[in-house]
């Protein structure tokens, strides 16, 4: 997440069948043989010569408004990134084709293989209609985690709290933010407030907040199982005042919710309103979403209290059963199989709080060679990057040629079938393994690569814990690629808030945090802390034409001159595209 503070990149992609999903869009579910040698060519389809029946040329007119590609040169057997758009552009494509009457979601447009996939969807969706999302039986927890014990050891009442399994992004987030000693994954967000709003309305705008969104009422215990590492636990009736003093950590043994609110008066215009929240408790989507919802709240709309609780119960428990656990241990059982994460290397003597952030903005100052090959293969601009990256490891970690690479990859993982409001956490982490990387041209490894994520993110396989990888197959993830985005031209309300650089800060905080947070009562059982080891993030961001790169970790794991160096291969894979 350090994109959010050094640049105004917000939202993390997600990749999906057959491309990526981003702001929030459901997560597509696909067959396991999905992918885009599946489709028929449009050969096939039309005996040679192409039938443009009246949808498809509603979708023909709408994909070249945006893509501003001419009409004649578009084939019913494009799909959107032969067009040279992405997840992003068919939000818009989306929009634009209800405006016509025509309900295709952008996780449609993302999974189809061409425009007459496309128009078939269309025509499903006009005479099936929508699917109404399921709910899940209740949860019930395992026999080793005595729920009613640890909530009475953490003084809550069982009256006064739901209590859920926390999910792997939970699990995960909170274990490295342990392992690391409080510096990661606990960052504190500056934002302006115009002035005109005076702090009683800044205040009651912030309760309605905390009383809509159960995730900022929600604390965590770790249980001592391997089997469910964590407790989320949610606050029925819980206030978090609206601090206008210094941010002070609670003491150690209180628990409660990883989050905490300041404001001070910044100037004769603004307010500062500083949010500190701990990454187990949103993501990409989520925080934007809650500080857009922030601002409307200041403008007088009425709070939802518990709004998409029982759609984020079902989300979670769902992933909980014995039949979701078993089912996605026998694929990762077989994907990962004979496979060994890429060679970290770690230096002793560093220490762990000290971070290493390389930002490179302009790594690539013009993509358009890398946008070109997206368009020709009709593979994910992130797909390529993935790829790059799997080339450097093998390359920095000496593989044999027939050796594959395992890395880790965040997926924003936004279920259809439970209909969360986006401000709601979704996010996972995930492993990706990359066969025999050396020798094979990036295209060819990018589009393997994005054949797997199509496989992995069906059948509720991404919702797999990293705690349980290692357990499965010994396998620990010791890097991770986060593609983020802007979007280009989405329309949004008005926002009242602005999220402001990291400067903003003025080296306010608490330092003593990151000695404290091992000494926090609620987090000392946690069972699994060892199969989340430290590791390194790859984060890339596209503005416009201009690729922005970045390398983040602890000293023990890289050192600023082998970020700079590990920004510099990946590019230069990349630019090799035009060699």
């Amino acid at each position: 997440m350090e994109f959010l503070m050094k640049s105004s990149a917000s939202d993390i992609l997600s990749f999906e069948d057959r491309g990526v999903s981003i702001c929030g869009m459901p997560a597509v579910t696909l067959k396991d043989t999905a992918g885009f040698d599946d489709a028929p060519p449009i050969e096939e389809l039309s005996n040679g010569v192409e039938d443009w029946d009246h949808i498809s040329i509603e979708i023909r007119e709408v994909l070249h408004q945006v893509s501003n590609v001419p009409i004649p040169s578009i084939k019913l057997s494009d799909s959107l990134y032969h067009l040279g758009l992405d997840s992003i552009s068919a939000i818009k494509v989306s929009s634009l084709l209800r405006k016509r009457g025509l309900n295709l979601r952008p996780q449609d447009l993302i999974k189809a293989a061409h425009i007459s996939e496309m128009s078939d969807k269309a025509k499903s969706a006009l005479t099936n209609g929508t699917q109404l999302p399921t709910s899940s039986e209740d949860w019930v927890p395992p026999k080793d985690v005595n729920v009613g014990k640890l909530l009475s050891d953490s003084n809550i009442a069982e009256a006064e709290a739901e209590v859920l399994p926390a999910l792997p992004m939970q699990v995960y987030m909170l274990s490295a933010w342990q392992n690391a000693e409080g510096s990661v994954f606990y960052p504190e967000f500056p934002c302006r407030i115009d002035k005109s709003f005076g702090m009683g309305v800044i205040q009651t705008a912030w309760d309605s907040l905390v009383s809509e969104s159960p995730l900022l009422r929600t604390c965590f215990i770790a249980t001592g199982s391997i089997s469910l590492p964590f407790l989320q636990v949610i606050l029925k009736n819980h206030r978090i005042p609206l601090s206008t003093s210094e941010l002070r950590d609670k003491p150690n043994g209180v628990i409660g919710p990883l989050v905490s609110a300041h404001v001070t008066e910044q100037d004769d215009e603004s307010w500062l309103f500083r949010l500190k929240i701990h990454h187990a408790l949103y993501d990409g989507v989520a925080l934007p979403s809650l500080l857009q919802r922030l601002s409307e709240l200041l403008q007088d709309n009425s709070a939802h209290p518990n709004k998409g609780l029982s759609q984020w119960r079902n989300f979670v428990v769902s992933q909980s059963t014995d039949t979701a656990r078993n089912s996605r241990k026998d694929f990762w059982t077989s994907y990962l199989q004979d496979a060994t994460p890429a060679k970290e290397q770690t230096e002793s003597s560093a220490n762990i709080q000290e971070r290493v952030s390389h930002l490179q903005k302009s790594a690539t100052s013009n993509i358009a060679h890398v946008q070109k090959l997206a368009s020709q293969t009709g593979v994910s601009i992130q797909s390529l990057f993935l790829a790059a990256y799997a080339k450097v490891l093998a390359s920095r970690n000496d593989y044999a040629p027939t050796e594959s690479v395992v890395f880790g990859m965040y997926l924003a993982n936004r279920g259809v079938d439970h209909d969360l409001p986006p401000t709601y956490p979704t996010l996972n982490l995930v492993p990706l393994k990359v066969v025999a990387p050396t020798d094979r041209p990036l295209a060819a490894i990018a589009e393997a690569i994005q054949k797997d994520i199509h496989l992995i993110v069906s059948n509720g396989r991404a919702d797999v814990g990293l705690w349980e990888i290692a357990q499965w197959t010994g396998v620990q993830i010791t890097s991770f690629v986060n593609f983020l985005s802007l979007p280009h031209d989405i329309e949004s309300a008005e926002n009242s808030i602005k999220v402001l650089p990291a400067e903003a800060l003025d080296g306010t905080g608490n330092d003593n945090e990151h000695a404290s947070c091992l000494s926090h009562g609620w987090l000392q059982q946690n069972a699994v802390r060892n199969d989340i080891p430290l590791a390194i993030d790859i984060e890339a961001s596209i503005h416009g034409m201009r690729l922005d790169i970045g390398v983040f970790g602890s000293r023990k794991q890289v050192s600023p001159d082998e970020a700079t160096c590990l920004v510099s291969d990946i590019v230069g894979y990349l630019d090799e595209i035009v060699g």
